[in-house]
């Protein structure tokens, strides 16, 4: 715990700072069962705040964190895992009282990647990162790219997965801050974007650092290319910020709105991610789950009140196969049903 003088200088800092910030943690160790019958998920959740909001969702969250048991935290730090089942309902209904923030999960069933997904992840992306060196226009460019082909394939299946992981939940919780913080004041705060990242095991300056930075660029171009971002015309006006910044004739600049802007952090340091991580942990238990016997499926009903998704995204499956199957897609029904509940009330 940082001394008291300390940590009303951190919380100051933190309070001056103006931009549409995300924050991304996840839950679950991205290992594959060794059988298909073993039921394993991971989860990311992005977090996407309004500088409308900013201020006072920092203050309220400092305060929640102060009432918390310190059985709740470690070294300080609220940590999901360990928050009471009171404390992350109360959690869940702190969010639900601001407009201006947006929760986005994405989760991966590791169950289905028993047979497929190491070959998948990293031979598979190893291959078309060396096919892309020869589309480099200078040599310096070319091996760079043959560095981060290697580099890639060195990660584990686990850094490969969770990589991938972030990359899509970065691309849905862009896509939803578009869309849903783009009027109503919030759109002013696109005049710049701060993505922030939990560190976790990942040392400064690392191989998976330095290949996610890059990998993450390469994915959301290429995905931009056959799924553009939505813009909503009669929001997203020529005078937009939004659309003064980053649009352009062939479509959202992603290297303007996302290169640079990627930050690995220790958690310890960023209120955006301790939100992030508890949240991403009410949604990693709800997936586990078989039942509400134990109120998991109703605390994630209630935190997604702050999510954009409807019942059939559920906790926001994904899949590096072709499609998430209907077999997977059944595990979470009953997430679905209550996001489904959740929409009627």
């Amino acid at each position: 715990m940082l001394a008291p003088d300390a940590e009303r200088k951190r919380w100051r800092f933190l309070l001056l700072q103006t931009l549409e910030d995300m924050y991304f943690d996840e839950s679950g160790d991205f290992t594959i069962p060794r059988s298909p019958t073993t039921h394993r998920a991971a989860v990311v959740m992005g977090v996407a705040v309004s500088d409308l909001i900013h201020n006072e969702l920092c203050q309220e969250f400092h305060r929640f964190v102060a009432g918390l048991d310190a059985s709740e935290c470690l070294n300080g730090e609220p940590k999901g895992a360990r928050l009471s089942y009171a404390h992350r309902m109360a959690f869940c209904e702190m969010l639900t009282g601001y407009d201006g923030i947006f929760l986005t999960p994405v989760t991966l069933d590791l169950s289905s990647l028993c047979r497929s997904g190491k070959k998948h992840m990293t031979d598979g992306m190893y291959q078309a990162l060396s096919a892309s060196v020869e589309t480099m226009l200078y040599p310096e460019g070319r091996e760079g790219m043959r560095l981060i082909a290697r580099q890639y394939r060195n990660l584990s299946i686990n850094q490969s997965l969770r990589i991938y992981s972030l990359a899509n939940c970065i691309r849905e919780a862009l896509q939803h801050a578009i869309i849903f913080l783009g009027n109503r004041g919030h759109e002013k705060a696109w005049e710049d974007v701060r993505f922030e990242i939990d560190r976790v095991q990942v040392r400064p300056n690392s191989r998976e650092e330095k290949v996610f930075s890059f990998m993450v660029l390469a994915w959301l171009a290429g995905w931009s290319r056959s799924k553009p971002f939505t813009l909503v015309r009669e929001i997203h006006t020529p005078d937009h910020p939004f659309v003064m910044k980053y649009d352009r004739p062939t479509g959202i600049d992603i290297g303007k709105l996302v290169r640079d802007r990627i930050h690995w952090v220790n958690s310890s340091e960023s209120w955006g991610v301790q939100i992030a991580d508890i949240g991403a942990a009410i949604v990693y238990h709800a997936a586990h789950a078989t039942d509400d016997r134990d109120g998991l499926i109703s605390l994630y009903a209630a935190l997604m009140r702050n999510s954009p998704y409807g019942a059939g995204r559920g906790p926001g499956l994904i899949t590096p196969l072709s499609e998430v199957s209907e077999i997977t897609g059944a595990k979470y029904m009953l997430l679905s049903e209550a996001m489904r509940r959740k929409s009627s009330l």
